[in-house]
């Protein structure tokens, strides 16, 4: 309902502290979004995106409201009542990750982790709570660009995994240890040398697929590989010998072939 949006609004952006004027215009632009998009309407989140985009805009209403609906365009997936559209972002980034650190998916996945709840905050509202403003501005007008993939925000996350792997592996046996070490990132992540990270991370990622292309095109979607065999028990003179074994290549989900995707 209309109050019940209203109220919800107004608990989101800290309407039950001290009365502030740019409070109050956020509130508007957020329940005027609520009518203005009914299937979806306002969910609590959403104030995180809006508020950069106001400051920015210099506190217009109109103006700030119009560029708010641009944004979402973008991240309404996020915000689907079934979360649906978050569930898939989070499966991609677990795809992902077995891809280009089978240890640490493994690791998660022993540590009960493997769901990557701790890092549903960073995708929910763009890595919002995780920079300070200057750097929210900058990273979010990189990511618009969608110059490598529209989802390279996945690659971000993944680059902060990556940053902090050793700790991870060493020390975090538990999904708390991990979700409390990764919520206590915030406003300590480095944004200059994650965003070259996530770079590197993507053209790498980018290489292994058209690898994969490029060998499945030449043979039957299999490869032989050289293992060492071992040696025989202890007492005998042989010694350990290499063979061929035929193995399948790896299949690339058609969700991981969607990073690759540039905007149009």
């Amino acid at each position: 309902t209309a109050s019940g949006s209203s109220i919800a609004v107004a608990e989101d952006v800290g309407a039950h502290t001290q009365a502030n004027k740019h409070v109050d215009t956020l509130s508007v632009i957020l329940l005027t979004y609520h009518v203005y998009e009914k299937e979806l309407g306002y969910v609590q989140g959403m104030s995180d995106l809006l508020s950069p985009l106001y400051v920015v805009c210099g506190g217009d209403e109109v103006e700030s409201f119009w560029c708010f609906v641009a944004f979402m365009q973008r991240m309404k997936s996020n915000f689907l009542r079934d979360q649906s559209g978050m569930k898939k972002q989070l499966s991609t980034l677990q795809n992902l990750l077995s891809v280009m650190d089978p240890e640490l998916y493994r690791h998660f996945e022993k540590a009960g982790a493997l769901n990557l709840f701790f890092c549903y905050r960073w995708i929910l509202i763009l890595f919002k709570r995780e920079f300070p403003f200057e750097d929210v501005v900058n990273f979010w007008e990189c990511t618009w660009t969608d110059y490598y993939s529209t989802q390279f925000h996945l690659f971000v996350a993944l680059a902060v995994l990556e940053s902090h792997r050793d700790v991870i592996l060493r020390y975090l046996v538990e999904f708390d240890e991990v979700l409390k070490y990764c919520n206590d990132l915030s406003m300590t992540i480095e944004l200059d040398s994650t965003l070259a990270q996530a770079e590197v991370l993507f053209l790498s990622f980018f290489q292994i697929v058209a690898d994969i292309d490029r060998r499945r095109a030449e043979t039957d979607d299999t490869v032989q590989i050289r293992r060492r065999k071992k040696a025989p028990a202890t007492g005998t003179s042989s010694s350990p010998t290499d063979e061929l074994q035929t193995v399948s290549l790896p299949v690339v989900e058609d969700n991981l072939r969607e990073l690759l995707v540039p905007g149009k």
